[in-house]
């Protein structure tokens, strides 16, 4: 049985990042956020990643956006898995305004 992973959002404008994301090819996560705060924030998204078997897949990535203004959005990918993960979970969001 493998561990749930929950959300964590660190900074004041963490939960007004709205973040899509699905797995992508080559050990990664592919997404894109979108800035629905009224302040122009650094934000970096990280994962955790899950092999067919349930169990968790080494590595750490993550991805972060620097000065996204209101209302903008940015696409991206975070790789660093050690091997291709079938499912990937989103662990945190960090905003520095």
């Amino acid at each position: 049985m493998s561990a749930a992973a929950q959300t964590s959002y660190n900074g004041t404008l963490a939960r007004d990042i709205d973040v899509s994301y699905g797995v992508g090819g080559q050990n990664s996560v592919t997404g894109s956020m979108l800035n629905k705060s009224d302040r122009s924030v650094d934000v970096t998204v990280s994962f955790k990643g899950y092999a067919s078997d349930g169990s968790v897949i080494q590595g750490d990535p993550s991805a972060t956006i620097a000065h996204l203004s209101p209302g903008e959005s940015a696409r991206f990918r975070a790789a660093g898995f050690s091997e291709m993960a079938t499912t990937a979970k989103l662990i945190e969001v960090r905003t520095v305004p």
